[in-house]
């Protein structure tokens, strides 16, 4: 049977089989902007707004890694202001927003 994953602004990533929904994901805590597949369909890679990127188990359904979010980037590093915080020219709020996931052809185990 052909399933896919479907990701939406609740936060969850749904798997379907068919027509028919089987399972939610859930352990983002921002709107999830983009989803890749390994390419033994063993591993989900997810990314959202606010900058983290999770690795998923398929078979559970359970997070396996994960990064932590840039978010507070703009206000300090190291201890000194950085960003729109310091008066700069940009803001990481949005400037890191993760909009494209995928995993490298030639290794299921990299992700670009």
């Amino acid at each position: 049977a052909s399933s896919f994953y479907t990701a939406s602004l609740d936060k969850s990533i749904r798997l379907w089989r068919e027509d028919r929904h089987v399972a939610t994901y859930r352990d983002h805590h921002d709107w999830i902007r983009s989803l890749g597949i390994s390419g033994d369909g063993r591993t989900l890679v997810s990314g959202c707004v606010s900058s983290n990127i999770f690795l998923w188990d398929t078979e559970t359904g359970k997070t396996t890694c994960r990064t932590q979010s840039m978010f507070g980037l703009d206000d300090k590093v190291g201890g000194r202001k950085v960003g729109a915080a310091a008066g700069g020219p940009f803001s990481t709020s949005f400037e890191y927003s993760v909009n494209s996931v995928d995993f490298f052809a030639t290794n299921p185990n990299v992700f670009v």
